[in-house]
């Protein structure tokens, strides 16, 4: 076998031991063309394609359930900087109405979850 083409074979295993590692991006199409967008190894968000995908919520995603037209689930401030402003908790989002409601407490959320007539909620784990 050619130096060069044993050499670009080292460079291509190189690249995907490094993806892996890395836990490269991924996306699962959810409702109203929102995703659960995982953009590096650590982090996950829910990510709106009209937008360019463009992440909608702030904090780390760690569990989400969907019932057209609404997204719930909670994140978490792990893996974010300390110096961040960003609050955990459960959130929701309507995908018709584009409205956001974050770092919501349980009584909170509970309440919404009455509001908008979403009973036996059930949470997914983010894969």
């Amino acid at each position: 076998m050619p130096k060069f083409v044993r050499y670009g074979l080292y460079i291509l295993l190189a690249l995907l031991a490094v993806s892996l590692f890395l836990g490269g991006g991924y996306q699962i199409e959810l409702t109203n063309g929102y995703k659960l967008t995982r953009l590096n190894r650590h982090y996950v968000t829910v990510t709106e394609t009209r937008l360019g995908d463009y992440p909608v919520l702030s904090g780390n995603v760690e569990a989400y359930a969907v019932a057209w037209p609404f997204i719930t689930g909670y994140a978490s401030t792990s893996h974010l900087p300390a110096t961040t402003n960003i609050q955990g908790g459960y959130f929701v989002v309507n995908t018709d109405s584009h409205r956001v409601m974050q770092g919501l407490s349980n009584e909170k959320w509970k309440a919404e979850m009455d509001r908008i007539l979403w009973a036996g909620v059930r949470f997914e784990k983010v894969p």
